[in-house]
């Protein structure tokens, strides 16, 4: 299993973690980073990049794609 479908798959351990979220990152205190799918291309996701925060379930946006995150 790849170090993302493990992640992916730790985060679907969580109670309030969204179902369609996929995980790409973590900072190593819970919080990961996500994808999530594109409301207007069912089966594709988003370019953009967002944070779920575990103790909260609430997710914030963080980038609008990869290469702007500083």
């Amino acid at each position: 299993m790849g170090r993302l479908q493990k992640r992916s798959k730790y985060a679907n351990e969580w109670d309030n973690f969204p179902a369609d979220a996929v995980a790409i990152g973590e900072n190593g205190l819970g919080d990961l980073l996500v994808l999530l799918p594109d409301k207007n291309a069912p089966g594709k996701l988003t370019d953009n990049i967002f944070v779920w925060l575990h103790e909260t379930g609430e997710i914030y946006g963080l980038a609008e794609n990869i290469n702007s995150i500083e």
